[in-house]
């Protein structure tokens, strides 16, 4: 009978190992219906977006056999495939995109260009006759019937970089300034606007910690475009050098854009494979420059009373710090004070999409503390569906401060804070808000009674609220969810996961959506506006 039951336990685990499931788009992009005309009208960066977008057919993502799909992810949108003896690292090959190479940099390294979004799809005929949200391809089915896609040089509506134009900027800018006006007239659109572009990885990239980057590039910025600083790789440990953001001439539109690709950014949760920044000791990142973005970076504080994980320093603006964890579970005292400590603001801040738990230390405040504002009315608070779980101690502790001068304006919406000693402390400022959630009654505005949760029982809630393994992705029984308001005008439409949100929103970092929920991508393209190249936003 022992003999049997093994054998059924490893026909049962092979079963499960060796398949995959693939998520295939089934829907037409809504460029498709373009004419020829039309796309001979378009501007270079909407071409791109045209040649970039995704396709019937295209294979999305791949998960392994028993996934538990999205409500978005089925007709008409999407078709599951399942590949019966095929795992899922077989299949991870299939959600490469196409990358082609566009010249050589000034190192000698190929220009890699993206031209489309995946680079592996099935047949689109057979995907339009499905007609169930389910297909099985056997294995050599799936090979022989993949369509692998090529991209010519040729197709790339790429920006010029013209070396006339970049000499020309050295000579402006170092050697006669007042040449600027015929400059800008004559020159400045013959650069891309993103100047400036470093990778951060454990192995291949330019440098292999965040402070080893900003440090070597500390530079002048204006008329440059953004300064972008791609963390990139698989990541097996921290980085543990403590990082410093200053020495940087910077705009509003010449910014310091900091982020992790899809390779190196958490899932919503805390995890050792995925990019961190870990210092021994001191503050993660202190940051000395405005107009710099911060996003998608697991932070794990050290065991310092006072200080916070970001640490913005006096008179600073247009800061945005978003799809973030701030972790205290794994600190060895209760030390630290959590998320992002601001002082005496003097513009715009936007938190959005940031997960901060177990602060225990003075002061503990999960996700924003914001001190000795100047009482500017252009100074503006955008605290935006973020979760701050469980920043306590005998005296303090906070969801969110804000401490600020009369004519700074706060708003701060749809935001989960339970379980902190005072979830919402708020000192004077010009405050709105709407749709927070909190354990302590100071929620405002929400359709939940007066903004507060019925349970303590904070399990049911979130996936997991043990210390050290924390999962604040929400449960099915969250009685907050479709909960939020709709903030799709303002600068983000998506949660933490990247999952689109959509309907009524729900309150916190994460958008509920049934176990296993994956990320629509067809809409994230290169895009031109006023002269600016972005990249696809992570």
């Amino acid at each position: 009978m022992k003999t049997k039951l093994t054998i059924l336990i490893l026909l049962l685990w092979t079963g499960n190992c060796w398949a995959a499931e693939l998520l295939v788009r089934a829907k037409p992009h809504w460029m498709d219906s373009f004419t020829q005309t039309e796309v001979d009208k378009l501007s270079p960066g909407d071409k791109q977006s045209y040649e970039a977008r995704s396709q019937i057919g295209d294979i999305v993502v791949v998960r392994p056999d028993g996934w538990k799909w999205g409500k978005e992810e089925c007709l008409p949108n999407f078709v599951v495939v399942k590949v019966p003896g095929m795992s899922e690292a077989e299949t991870k090959q299939y959600e490469n995109p196409l990358m082609v190479q566009n010249g050589i940099d000034e190192r000698g390294m190929p220009i890699m260009v993206m031209l489309r979004h995946r680079k592996y799809a099935l047949p689109k005929t057979d995907i339009t006759v499905i007609k169930t949200n389910t297909v099985t391809f056997s294995k050599t089915s799936l090979i022989a019937n993949t369509i692998t896609k090529i991209g010519l040089a040729s197709e790339i509506s790429a920006p010029i970089n013209s070396p006339i134009g970049y000499l020309w900027r050295r000579i402006t800018k170092k050697v006669n300034p007042y040449l600027n006006t015929a400059y800008n007239y004559w020159v400045k659109k013959c650069f891309a606007a993103e100047f400036l572009k470093k990778t951060v990885m454990p192995s291949g990239g330019d440098y292999t910690s965040l402070e080893a980057c900003m440090n070597a590039n500390e530079q002048d910025l204006t008329g440059d475009g953004w300064f972008t600083v791609e963390i990139d790789g698989i990541w097996s440990s921290a980085d543990t050098t403590a990082v410093t953001i200053h020495n940087y001439i910077t705009t509003a539109n010449d910014y310091i854009n900091i982020y992790t690709t899809s390779a190196a950014r958490h899932k919503g949760l805390w995890s050792s494979s995925y990019y961190s920044l870990a210092p021994a000791s001191g503050i993660n990142i202190t940051l000395s420059n405005s107009n710099v973005k911060i996003k998608g970076i697991q932070f794990l504080r050290a065991a310092t009373a006072w200080n916070k994980s970001i640490n913005v320093t006096n008179y600073l603006s247009n800061i945005t710090v978003a799809y973030n964890i701030f972790d205290g579970a794994r600190l060895t005292d209760a030390g630290g004070s959590g998320g992002i400590g601001v002082n005496q603001p003097r513009g715009n801040f936007y938190v959005y999409n940031n997960i901060s738990y177990d602060f225990l230390g003075i002061y503990g405040c999960a996700i924003f503390d914001v001190a000795n504002a100047e009482g500017d009315s252009a100074t503006n608070f955008y605290i935006y569906n973020n979760t701050g779980y469980n920043c306590s101690n005998a005296n303090y502790g906070y969801g969110i401060s804000v401490r600020t001068g009369d004519a700074s304006h706060v708003y701060i919406k749809n935001n989960l804070f339970l379980k902190n000693k005072i979830d919402i402390n708020m000192v004077a400022g010009i405050f709105a808000g709407s749709n927070n959630v909190t354990s302590d009654g100071t929620g405002d505005d929400s359709p939940l009674t007066s903004g507060q949760v019925s349970k303590t029982d904070y399990a049911a809630y979130f996936a997991s609220v043990t210390s050290g393994s924390e999962d604040l992705h929400l449960l099915s029984t969250c009685e907050f969810i479709d909960d939020g308001i709709d903030l799709s005008a303002e600068f983000f439409t998506d949660d933490i996961d990247g999952v689109t949100r959509s309907g009524t929103w729900d309150i916190g970092a994460d958008e509920y959506v049934a176990a296993g929920g994956a990320v629509d991508d067809s809409q994230v393209f290169f895009i031109s506006k006023n002269d600016k190249w972005t990249y696809p936003r992570f």
